[in-house]
């Protein structure tokens, strides 16, 4: 459209164009109905040379809030960013200081989720340190063997060869079984960021899964061979986060209204009988004995049904909580990923631009939201569902209060 029928449009009125459709783009992101629409944010920051992008999106809705070029990513920067979002009540971001140092100073109470998938690749990275260091080894003792039967050796060198090799043979044993054990150890810490546990069949609770990790690292404190150190401080300096969203799901699920046809039972038999419902469904395609599981859960609540009013309603609620838990800020990610192509070839990168890609990305029908935009999953209605035609129209509105005002 910059270009004209004709496209013989000079690059500077395309400019020109590109920064009135930033402004608008700008505004438009500016709504306050955008910003009371934050509930939740996953943050993260990408660079442009060294100029840090404060990014934000909504991992519920897929609603991405403005990327912000900023001098700096201190505390008082994304705290000046996060203060524009009256009713965000639950950040998740990695460890980084300064967003951690925002979140306790805001101006509104904000919960922090430390995120799993940055916790979860880093132990994965000392894993892989710990298996590179197994292959030195049996390459080295391969190395010694090979020397050991080596018909050039003296019989007293061959005898301390071979000494020498079986000596070394058995460290790796040892340290072989080591990692080993340290494997099934983080298998074990993973499990407990699962919502529902399904070996016990009740959905996990934040002194479950905080028992769970000092079983971990007493574990990690008898296993000798490999240094498991890097690993168990990466444990303890996550653990305060870890664990957040369990906090926040016994919150909610507190909150849901039982009506008892008589007599109180037991609230958390409900959760854990419907959360069995909600984990088996997920599951339900993968074989015939999978389906077969769900159907038995699904018997169960009609048993429930006998001593409660109103199960359809709670199942929803249960359900509804379940599948809003967040525990990491990989959909951050998505959003970076779109931002750095334009990040890296663009040589000014203006405010306007950020929040014209943030708008196109708000207006995008998502296959796997059902076709939905990130402002429809959001609340949020702009009057218009194509994002060309409303950048046209605040264009064309902004026009009219510039001749307005100069008038």
């Amino acid at each position: 459209m910059a270009f004209g029928r004709d496209g013989r449009a000079s690059s500077g009125w395309v400019h020109e164009q590109l920064s009135r459709a930033g402004e608008a783009a700008l505004s438009l992101m500016q709504r306050a109905e955008i910003e009371r629409a934050a509930g939740a944010m996953a943050l993260d920051e990408i660079f442009r040379h060294q100029q840090p992008i404060l990014t934000a999106i909504d991992p519920l809705t897929m609603m991405a809030l403005m990327p912000e070029a900023a001098e700096n990513r201190k505390g008082e920067t994304w705290q000046n960013l996060l203060d524009r979002y009256p009713n965000l009540k639950f950040v998740v971001s990695d460890q980084e200081s300064g967003l951690l140092k925002d979140v306790r100073d805001a101006a509104q109470e904000i919960t922090h989720q430390y995120d799993l998938f940055h916790f979860k690749r880093e132990l994965r990275r000392l894993a892989r340190t710990q298996e590179a260091r197994c292959y030195e080894v049996m390459e080295q003792v391969e190395q010694t063997r090979k020397l050991s039967s080596s018909p050039r050796l003296g019989v007293g060198a061959r005898v301390r060869a071979e000494v020498e090799y079986q000596e070394k043979a058995a460290a790796l044993d040892r340290r072989l079984e080591a990692f080993d054990w340290v494997e099934v150890i983080i298998a074990y810490l993973e499990e407990q960021f699962d919502i529902y546990d399904d070996r016990r069949r009740k959905v996990r609770t934040r002194d479950t899964a905080e028992v769970a990790i000092n079983e971990v690292l007493e574990l990690l404190r008898e296993v000798e061979g490999i240094n498991v150190k890097p690993l168990m401080t990466t444990i303890e300096g996550g653990r305060v986060g870890l664990l957040t969203f369990l906090s926040v799901l016994e919150e909610r699920l507190e909150k849901i209204e039982i009506k008892w046809r008589a007599g109180a039972g037991s609230r958390r038999e409900v959760y854990d009988a419907v959360a069995q419902c909600w984990y088996r469904a997920s599951r339900a395609h993968f074989s015939a004995s999978a389906k077969l599981r769900y159907l038995n859960a699904m018997i169960g609540l009609e048993i429930l049904e006998r001593g409660i009013e109103n199960l359809a309603e709670v199942r929803r609620q249960i359900y509804e909580a379940l599948d809003q838990v967040i525990r990491a800020s990989s959909a951050v990610e998505c959003l970076n990923s779109m931002l750095r192509p334009y990040i890296s070839v663009k040589k000014h990168l203006s405010q306007g631009f950020l929040a014209l890609i943030a708008l196109y990305w708000n207006m995008r029908p998502l296959k796997q939201r059902g076709g939905q935009t990130p402002f429809q999953l959001a609340g949020v209605d702009l009057g218009e569902d194509d994002w060309v035609a409303l950048i046209e129209h605040e264009m064309r509105e902004q026009a009219r209060l510039e001749i307005k005002q100069s008038a």
